[in-house]
Formats: C-alpha cells, structure tokens, sequence
C-alpha cells in the first residue's frame, strides 16, 4: 500500500481513478511500512509492552493489598501510576497495529482510529508523567515539610490524579477531530482505508469532506 500521506494527496488532487490505482500498485512495489519500523513495531515493541503490562499488573495486585494501601501515600501514588501505565501501553496495541498495517475494518474500528485512538493513547502518557511529578512534590513536602501533612494527604492525592487527567485530556481532545477517515471500498475491492489531516479550508474553518459508501 502507498503511504497515508500519498493516498491523502490522491484522494484531494488525484484527477482520475487511474492515478488511484497507479498509487496502488506503486505501494505494492514499495510497502508503506519500513524495515526499520517493522522491526520496531513488530519484534521490540511486543516484548516491551508483555513485560510492562505484567509488571504494572503485578504493581497493582501488590500496592492495592490493604497492608500497604494504608501504609504511606507513596503507595497510592505508586497504584495510579501503574494503573496509568497499564492502561497506556493496552491502549498503543491497536495504534501499533495500524501503523503495521493490521487494521480492523468496520464502522466502529474506523471512527477509534481517525477520532480516538492517537489522542487516548496521547492523553494517557502525559497523565502518567504528571502523576511521576505529584509523586516527586510529595516525596518532596515529605522530607522538606514533614509537618504539612494536609498536602500529601490522599484526598490531595485523588484530586490530582483527577487533575491531571482532566488537563491531558483536554489538550489532547482537539486531535480527536484533526483527521478524517476515508473509506475505499468503492474503488478497491477489500479492506483499504486512510486517515488524513483535515486542512484548514479558506474561511478559515476545518473541512468536513469525506468518501463513505
């Protein structure tokens, strides 16, 4: 398959059907995924995210037994970092698949990738970073203001946890209509698709074009 830049150049500037299917096949001598990224995404990638999501997985089982959730406010702070992470690396496997051209096909499958997909994953990594830096200014107020217990308490904790999810997920919200899904099922018989950036139009507004059977 052509990449999704050239397909998305196609689509808006192609003149004909003919130069759709010379794209095709130009992509069929050139695959869109690399070396590079193949082995990236397909041998490293896997490796990383089974051990993480065992370890975060085991972190939780572990942090969430009530002889260490009551025991210091490090432990809460250390349960919703890795229930973040676990989360961030469950939802980078169906990102990690399109970019390898494993792609599901319907309806529902077509709207997570052009909408949701990139910016939950997104979203989600920066909760985690913030929760590390929530973590770092309480360990902080620990040793440098030990007697400023209301600011480590987990009421503080849950509040900033929210916060931070809140905050990611606002920044990241606008990329949820950044693309725009184009299907291809009229002129290609089988499962071919594309996610293009939807560019500003002339009034300055964003253009809502789209191909759907």
């Amino acid at each position: 398959m052509p990449s999704n830049h050239q397909l998305c150049l196609l689509i808006r500037y192609g003149n004909s059907t003919e130069d759709f299917f010379d794209a095709l096949y130009d992509g069929v001598q050139h695959p869109s995924v690399s070396n590079i990224n193949r082995i990236s995404y397909a041998y490293i990638a896997p490796v990383i995210i089974a051990f993480g999501i065992v370890g975060d997985f085991l972190t939780v089982i572990t942090l969430t037994h009530p002889l260490l959730r009551n025991y210091s406010i490090i432990y809460t702070y250390l349960s919703l970092l890795a229930m973040t992470d676990l989360l961030t690396q469950l939802s980078v496997i169906p990102m990690i698949l399109w970019l390898l051209d494993i792609r599901g096909c319907s309806s529902a499958a077509s709207f997570f990738y052009s909408h949701i997909g990139f910016p939950l994953a997104n979203a989600l990594m920066g909760s985690s970073v913030w929760i590390v830096v929530f973590l770092t200014l309480s360990q902080y107020m620990a040793v440098c203001r030990p007697f400023a217990y209301g600011l480590r308490s987990r009421k503080v904790c849950f509040i900033l946890f929210v916060a931070a999810y809140l905050f990611n997920f606002a920044i990241y919200a606008p990329w949820a209509i950044k693309k725009e899904y184009y299907d291809l099922w009229e002129l290609v018989p089988k499962c071919v698709a594309t996610l293009c950036v939807i560019p500003p139009s002339p009034s300055g507004s964003l253009s809502t074009k789209r191909f759907a059977n």
